[in-house]
């Protein structure tokens, strides 16, 4: 059993939606993801909507999207994704003229 822990920022351009890889599953192993953190540092202003998807499905927040400014949110979705399956992250900033950051972690286990 490995410890994971991954820890990305991410930026994202005005008017963009775009899903990116956080993270690939090592071939022949499994995850669980325990715990998901996520920081929308100040000036965000809730314009930038994140979502942790397991294939098509969300499972932090398990509805809607998390959005905040100068805010931590931490998620517990207790997850398993197979071997060299892709822990993907949802991005869509609403702001029409400027880029805004999200910091994205990530803890769980290989087994």
């Amino acid at each position: 059993m490995a410890k994971v822990l991954v820890s990305k920022q991410y930026t994202v351009s005005a008017n963009t939606t775009e899903t990116q890889v956080a993270y690939t599953v090592t071939p022949g192993k499994k995850l669980k993801l325990n715990l998901v953190k996520i920081w929308f540092p100040t000036g965000v202003n809730s314009e930038l909507r994140v979502k942790i998807l397991h294939g098509n499905m969300q499972i932090a927040p398990t509805e809607g999207y998390a959005v905040g400014d100068n805010i931590e949110l931490e998620y517990r979705p207790e997850v398993e994704y197979g071997s060299e399956e892709y822990v993907k992250v949802w991005l869509q900033n609403t702001n029409s003229t400027e880029s805004r950051d999200v910091q994205i972690t990530l803890e769980g286990e290989e087994l």
